[in-house]
């Protein structure tokens, strides 16, 4: 709700986090990838990859509608999982936007990252470096999203998840 709200944006399914995966598999030669999320159930079963973990926190604390503001005790564990990663593959938020910038390295968004509030500021800020970020494109409905890799963002949750990449 809250995306479609704001914005007028989707969830991002699994072929999204699927596509971002490959396109680091086709990068590196050994590669690890972290699952951190507020709903780890949701990605144990639409993220198919090898060499994938779940370790975030199973059990965040329930959400508070009317404080949405208000952290979780185990927030923070998650967020330093995120900065001693790599890479980054995030979909939308503040918690995968911060993530991906305390880890550097490549960052895989997708496309309607860039017309959220974070995505804007993100941008506006010049944090986004030619080369380092790479947008997968969702174009249609939501139940449609697919996405293609366009290749590196020149200059350029609701589900909330980071997958970060360890390279081994």
């Amino acid at each position: 709700e809250h995306l479609d709200h704001l914005y007028h944006l989707p969830l991002l399914d699994g072929s999204y986090f699927n596509k971002a995966m490959s396109f680091f598999n086709s990068r590196f030669e050994s590669v690890i990838f972290v699952v951190v999320s507020d709903d780890l159930g949701w990605a144990r079963q639409n993220i198919q990859n090898k060499n994938t973990f779940f370790l975030g926190n199973d059990k965040v604390l329930e959400k508070d509608i009317h404080n949405p503001l208000k952290a979780g005790e185990d927030i923070g564990e998650d967020l330093a999982l995120l900065a001693f990663c790599n890479h980054t593959i995030m979909s939308y938020g503040t918690f995968g936007m911060w993530g991906s910038l305390l880890a550097g390295g490549q960052v895989v968004a997708p496309s309607s990252f860039l017309h959220t509030k974070e995505g804007k500021e993100v941008k506006a800020a010049g944090l986004i470096k030619p080369g380092g970020w790479h947008v997968i494109d969702l174009p249609g409905p939501a139940a449609t999203h697919s996405g293609t890799l366009r290749g590196s963002a020149p200059g350029a949750a609701i589900f909330a998840a980071a997958i970060l990449v360890m390279l081994v």
